[in-house]
C-alpha cells in the first residue's frame, strides 16, 4: 500500500463514485444528513437494498455510540425537515435500550399523530429490531394514544386507531375514552361529531344546505373526504353527454343496444335533477374549504376544479406505484369568482402554512396540476413571502447560487418529483428572495442562468432545470462563473468527477468567504473539511432560516442539532 493511501485514509479522504476528491463524513454528520434526508427506494449510485443495508448499520452504530445525539439528530428530522419514517424507526431502536428514560423523553415528540403511532407499533411487530412489543412499550402507545385521542382524531383515524387497540389493549376507564372505544370498535355513535357527521351526511344527501348544516360543518370541522360521497354534485359535460348519447342512438341499429343508451340518458338525465343547485354548490363548497387544514387543502384543489368542470378529457397517466391506467383531467373549470378568492385567501396565509410545517413537495406537486391561474399565482405568492421572510439578509450581500443538474440528481424523491425538480425549486426560492443573487446551473458544464425581471419562481425552477450543461458531474466548473462573491451556495449531492475544492482554495476571494453546501442526497462524502465549506442538508424551505443563520456566523446544522433540549 502506498504512504499517499495511508495518509489519505487519515485525514478521511476518499474518491467519490464519479472518481473526484471527496472526504468521509464524521458519523456525527452521517447522523444529521441521514436525519435530514430519510430513506429513499434507491439513488442513483446505490440501490434500495444498499440504502437500506446502510441504514440498519448506521441506527445500530448510533445505538452504540450515541443514542442522545441520534435522539436528538431524530426530533430535529421530525420537527425541522418533517420526516416520518426515519425518526419512527429510530424510536424502534430506541425502545430496545434496557433504559427507557431516553425513548420515553423523545417518543411523544415524534409520534405525534395516530397515523405515526400506528407506523411505531407495525414496525415493532413486522421487523425483526425487537422481539414483540414489551409491556413497557405498549404502555408507552397507549399512553400516547390516549394523549392523541379527541372527537376530531378519532371520527378521522377510525381504522387505524382499531389496529393500534387491538395490539396494545388500553385500560384507561374514564368516560371520554370509553365512549371513543365503543365508536372504535362497536360502531357506536358515543360522542357528538360521530353523531353529527351522520345526520349531515343524511342532509346532504336529499340536498339540504340549510344554516344548520352548515353551521354543523364548520362546527365540527368535517373535512371533504368525510362527507363528499354524499353531495350531489352532478357529472360533468352532462348536456354534451347527453347530446352524444341521443346522436348515438340515431345510428344504431341493434335495439338492445338502443334500449341500454336510453337508459344511460334517464339516469343522467335524473343525475341532473337530483345535483345541487348552482348557489347552494357554492355556499356548501366555500363552507367546506374554508374549514380544510392547508395540507388537505393543497390536496383538494384539483377536487374543486373537477366540481366546476367545464370540459373534461380522458388521459392516460403513468405513475411509479401505479404503472399505467386512465384518468379524467380537467382542461376547464369556471370556479365562482367569491369561492375562488376566499380559496386562493387560504393558500397564501402565512401563519397557516407554517403551521402544516408541509414540505414544499405538497406544492410543488399542486402547482403542477392546477389549472386555474390564480391557484398556480397564490401557491407562489405564499412560497415567495415565507422564503422571502426566512432570508432576510443585507441587501448589498452578494451571492451565487449554483444548483448541480447532473444525472445523478435525477434520481427519484416520490411518484412525481425528481432530486433537481427540488434542488431547482429551491435556488429560484433564493433568487427571488434576495436582489444580489445569480444562479447558475452545473454539471459538466457551468451556466448561468439567464432570467426575466417578472419571472415567478416556479418559471426561475424550469429554467434552471432546462438549461443545457451535460449529465456529468464536474463540481469544479461552478468556479468559471465565480466572480469573487462571499457567499457560493451549492445544491448538490457532494458526489463529483473532479476537485472543487482545490479550484476553491486557490480562487481569488474575499477572506472570509464560505461556500455553503445545501446537501440533497446522503452518500457519506463531502466536498472538503476546511473551515470555509460548510454544510446543512434537507428538503424543506425552512431551512432558509439555518441558510440565513449560516451566513450570519450565528450557528451550523450540527450546532442547531446539539442545542436541541429532549
Amino acid at each position: 500500500m502506498a504512504i499517499k493511501d495511508v495518509i489519505d485514509h487519515f485525514d478521511g479522504k476518499t474518491t467519490t463514485y464519479e472518481g473526484g476528491v471527496g472526504y468521509h463524513t464524521s458519523f456525527k454528520e452521517t447522523l444529521a444528513e441521514f436525519f435530514s434526508l430519510g430513506l429513499l427506494n434507491g439513488k442513483f449510485y446505490q440501490s434500495k437494498e444498499e440504502v437500506l443495508s446502510d441504514a440498519v448499520e448506521i441506527y445500530q452504530k448510533a445505538l452504540t455510540e450515541c443514542p442522545e445525539f441520534a435522539s436528538k439528530c431524530a426530533v430535529y428530522g421530525a420537527e425541522k425537515n418533517s420526516l416520518k419514517l426515519v425518526p419512527v424507526l429510530w424510536l424502534v431502536y430506541l425502545s430496545t435500550l434496557e433504559d427507557k428514560t431516553l425513548f420515553n423523553k423523545v417518543f411523544p415528540r415524534i409520534t405525534r399523530n395516530v397515523s405515526l403511532l400506528h407506523d411505531f407499533m407495525e414496525l415493532c411487530r413486522k421487523t425483526s429490531i425487537r422481539k414483540g412489543m414489551g409491556r413497557s412499550v405498549k404502555n408507552a402507545v397507549n399512553n400516547q394514544l390516549h394523549r392523541l385521542l379527541n372527537e376530531y382524531s378519532v371520527s378521522r383515524n377510525k381504522g387505524t386507531i382499531k389496529e393500534i387497540v387491538r395490539v396494545t389493549r388500553p385500560h384507561f376507564t374514564d368516560e371520554q375514552f370509553q365512549n371513543y372505544m365503543k365508536y372504535v370498535i362497536k360502531d357506536e355513535l358515543a360522542f357528538e361529531r360521530a353523531r353529527e357527521l351522520k345526520r349531515i351526511i343524511e342532509k346532504l344527501k336529499r340536498n339540504e344546505i340549510d344554516d344548520d348544516t352548515l353551521e354543523t360543518i364548520t362546527r365540527h370541522s368535517f373535512q371533504l373526504e368525510e362527507i363528499k360521497h354524499a353531495i350531489n354534485n352532478g357529472p360533468a359535460n352532462i348536456k354534451r353527454k347527453i347530446f352524444l348519447l341521443t346522436n348515438a342512438i340515431i345510428d344504431e341499429r341493434d335495439m338492445a343496444k338502443v334500449a341500454e343508451l336510453q337508459a344511460e340518458i334517464l339516469a343522467l338525465k335524473q343525475k341532473d335533477v337530483e345535483s345541487l343547485g348552482a348557489e347552494q354548490k357554492k355556499v356548501l363548497y366555500k363552507h367546506l374549504y374554508k374549514g380544510l387544514r392547508y395540507a388537505a387543502l393543497m390536496l383538494n384543489l384539483v377536487a374543486l376544479e373537477r366540481v366546476y368542470a367545464k370540459k373534461v378529457k380522458r388521459v392516460r397517466k403513468h405513475s411509479r406505484n401505479r404503472g399505467s391506467f386512465m384518468q379524467d383531467e380537467v382542461e376547464t373549470t369556471a370556479i365562482p369568482e367569491d369561492l375562488s378568492l376566499m380559496v386562493q385567501a387560504k393558500i397564501e396565509s402565512v401563519e397557516d402554512y407554517r403551521a402544516s410545517r408541509i414540505l414544499p413537495f405538497t406544492l410543488i406537486n399542486a402547482h403542477r396540476m392546477v389549472k386555474t391561474a390564480a391557484f398556480e399565482n397564490s401557491i407562489a405568492n405564499i412560497l415567495f413571502t415565507c422564503a422571502h421572510e426566512a432570508f432576510d439578509i443585507p441587501e448589498e450581500t452578494e451571492i451565487l447560487v449554483a444548483v448541480d443538474t447532473s444525472g445523478s440528481m435525477r434520481s427519484r424523491l416520490n411518484d412525481s418529483l425528481d432530486v433537481v425538480d427540488v434542488a431547482s425549486f429551491l435556488g429560484a426560492l433564493i433568487v427571488s428572495s434576495h436582489e444580489k443573487t445569480t444562479v447558475a446551473a452545473v454539471a459538466e458544464h457551468c451556466r448561468r442562468v439567464p432570467l426575466q425581471k417578472d419571472d415567478n419562481l416556479f418559471k426561475i425552477a424550469d429554467a434552471i432545470a432546462g438549461t443545457d450543461v451535460g449529465g456529468s458531474t464536474y463540481l469544479g466548473e461552478v468556479m468559471r462563473e465565480y466572480r469573487g462573491q462571499k457567499y457560493l451556495l451549492l445544491l448538490t449531492d457532494s458526489v463529483a468527477a473532479d476537485d472543487l475544492e482545490s479550484k476553491w482554495l486557490h480562487a481569488e476571494k474575499p477572506a472570509d468567504a464560505k461556500l455553503i453546501v445545501w446537501q440533497l442526497q446522503a452518500y457519506q462524502t463531502k466536498i472538503s473539511k476546511h473551515r470555509s465549506v460548510i454544510y446543512f442538508a434537507g428538503f424543506s424551505d425552512r431551512l432558509l432560516e439555518l441558510l440565513k443563520r449560516i451566513i450570519e456566523d450565528k450557528g451550523t446544522q450540527l450546532e442547531e442539532i446539539e442545542a436541541i433540549v429532549l
